[in-house]
């Protein structure tokens, strides 16, 4: 990580965004301090000027949870609330999708992974990645649903 920071460096600040931080909104306050010292370790470097930032994108209000930061992690991670896509938005995202990685899905589990998404559209792409790296190759459209849910912790 700190090699792809340095490459990145710049006199300004270095922002990363990362999607859907996948962390249980109990405990974020610890996962957010320990990433906070991570990001203090990796700035030491002074080639990275001591100017790098994590934007985690969340779907989730976690205002609560910001009150247990302590100020370097509130330094140096952010939160940007996005907005929960349609499920028509979805739906059409799976279809672009489907053709390309999993040419064998029916309309009925089209609609599954649709619902099951709950408007993420990484969850979306986290399926159809399962499938794509063979880490699903003979599992039900449910349990694999089930399985992504819970790596996104939704």
């Amino acid at each position: 990580m700190k090699k792809a920071l340095v490459a990145a460096r710049s006199d300004k600040i270095v922002a990363k965004l990362i999607e859907e931080m996948p962390i249980k909104e109990g405990d974020i306050g610890a996962s957010a301090n320990l990433i906070a010292q991570v990001l203090e370790h990796i700035d030491a470097d002074e080639r990275l000027n001591g100017q790098v930032r994590f934007i985690f994108s969340t779907r989730k209000p976690i205002s609560g949870a910001l009150g247990t930061l302590d100020s370097k992690a509130r330094e140096k991670i952010q939160f940007l609330p996005v907005e929960t896509w349609t499920q028509l938005d979805i739906a059409r995202l799976v279809q672009l999708i489907a053709p390309t990685i999993r040419p064998n899905l029916s309309p009925s589990e089209e609609q599954y992974i649709s619902a099951a998404s709950n408007g993420s559209p990484r969850f979306v792409k986290m399926m159809f990645r399962h499938w794509r790296n063979g880490t699903a190759v003979n599992e039900s459209i449910e349990y694999l649903c089930s399985k992504v849910s819970k790596e996104l912790v939704l």
